[in-house]
């Protein structure tokens, strides 16, 4: 089939990424950019503009934080059930790619909004001090939603996946 033709029928997963995986190296990393600029998009009006996982308007420095602060990726799974481990991976991805953009994200929207067990966010780069683990999500939870200085708004985002 010549690659500018559409197939007649939509290819299985598998045939789909058998075609991709034989792409030649300059191709596949064409491939690669294209689907990373898809899965994570800045959109103006939606987030701030940050960085978010395909259309969910769950922002990468969300994510990365909640990792940082030992969520691993089943509780994640768990809490954004619109969320596959692919998108964590590819969240990860983007991250290594925009270390910067990302850190300087979670410290502005997270080190004076959210409760002490978020607040310590382990950045190696910023701080030497040992950061504590959140351990159990409902206490997370928990501590935010009795914070009187978090916005009613802020409490709805922080929630929105949930």
């Amino acid at each position: 089939m010549n690659p500018i033709e559409t197939p007649t029928q939509p290819l299985s997963p598998i045939a789909l990424a058998k075609t991709i995986s034989d792409l030649p190296s300059l191709e596949l990393a064409a491939f690669q950019e294209a689907l990373l600029t898809y899965m994570i998009q800045k959109t103006p009006g939606v987030c701030g503009g940050d960085a978010c996982i395909r259309h969910t308007r769950i922002p990468v420095w969300l994510i990365i934080s909640f990792l940082q602060n030992g969520l691993n990726q089943t509780d994640l799974l768990r809490n954004y059930p619109g969320l596959t481990a692919f998108d964590l991976s590819i969240t990860q991805l983007y991250y290594s790619l925009h270390r910067q953009e990302i850190d300087e994200l979670i410290i502005a929207n997270n080190l004076e909004d959210l409760p002490p067990t978020i607040e310590t966010i382990e950045l190696s780069h910023t701080s030497n001090q040992p950061s504590e683990k959140l351990t159990n999500w409902s206490d997370f939870i928990g501590q935010f939603e009795a914070d009187p200085n978090l916005s009613v708004n802020y409490k709805k985002y922080l929630l929105e996946g949930l």
